[in-house]
């Protein structure tokens, strides 16, 4: 169903109008609708951002020591998702548990989650989808981050699943990262992480000295991580559809094909149809047909 939208702001996004984050125009991306959805995205790429988002709330001076317990359940509920309220996570594991749609096996299917937050949907995949806790890794730059995964994961008798600080930016180790599998994972997930990347202005120098925007360097980072005939479920609420395809196609030399999307509900936004949350599954390239939408 399309929902007519006024020109106006979007109501669900209004109380985001105070933030003022500049992008310069030529960076931005060329439609109306996801140059607005830019503009309000609910946090900007900084990491003392992040840290003090997930900073515990049992250690600041407002908040008295209290059951450990109620702590988790607490941070578990507040911090679950970005695009909880566009229902993503379910649809998200809806596709991924869909044979029909993508065929991954539940049991020995590698599984990297890339900005994992408070590792929500590693945690779903396996109490709802039943993945191997053993199999799946989730990353992000934050230290409070992964010190608040990992005690979510003991507390749910998940601790198999591993939590690791890690800047994909970053030169790896001349061994390697540790939690990288030899091959590359099965699977990689995406949920907000690029979009939080797309509102840095950071920049570096390209090998043939073109100055970049820190995003542009992203999608080929990913197709490093993801083993050949592997997936990536990317989810945004920055870019367009249309626009996460080129990013990820285009942007990474035709290394990654689009396999399937995740349908949201549409919407019509400046006369332009859009959906509120674009989600978009590749593959690494090795000559496999591609699934079907769901």
């Amino acid at each position: 169903m399309i929902e007519q939208i006024p020109t106006r702001w979007h109501p669900r996004l209004a109380p985001q109008l105070t933030r003022n984050i500049s992008i310069p125009a030529h960076w931005a991306p060329k439609n109306s609708l996801s140059r607005h959805l830019l503009q309000l995205s609910p946090l900007a790429n900084v990491q003392s951002s992040w840290e003090s988002y997930y900073q515990p709330s049992s250690s600041t001076p407002d908040n008295p020591e209290s059951d450990d317990q109620q702590d988790l359940d607490d941070e578990d509920e507040e911090l679950e998702s970005w695009f909880s309220e566009s229902n993503a996570p379910s649809k998200i594991l809806s596709y991924l548990t869909d044979s029909s749609k993508i065929p991954l096996s539940s049991d020995s299917t590698t599984v990297l989650d890339i900005g994992t937050g408070n590792g929500s949907m590693l945690f779903q995949l396996v109490s709802e989808g039943g993945f191997n806790t053993g199999k799946m890794v989730g990353i992000d730059y934050s230290m409070n981050s992964v010190t608040l995964a990992r005690r979510l994961a003991s507390s749910k008798g998940m601790d198999g699943m591993k939590f690791d600080v890690c800047d994909v930016f970053a030169a790896q180790p001349s061994s390697g990262w540790a939690w990288k599998p030899h091959e590359g994972f099965d699977l990689i997930l995406d949920k907000g992480t690029f979009d939080a990347m797309s509102l840095s202005e950071e920049t570096y120098i390209d090998e043939d000295g073109t100055e970049k925007r820190i995003c542009e360097r992203y999608p080929e980072i990913v197709v490093g991580l993801v083993k050949k005939g592997g997936w990536v479920m990317v989810t945004s609420c920055n870019w367009t559809e249309d626009e996460v395809v080129r990013w990820f196609t285009v942007g990474t030399g035709g290394q990654l094909e689009v396999w399937g999307k995740v349908e949201y509900p549409k919407f019509i936004f400046g006369g332009v149809e859009g959906q509120e949350v674009a989600g978009v599954c590749f593959r690494r390239k090795d000559g496999a047909s591609s699934g079907e939408e769901g």
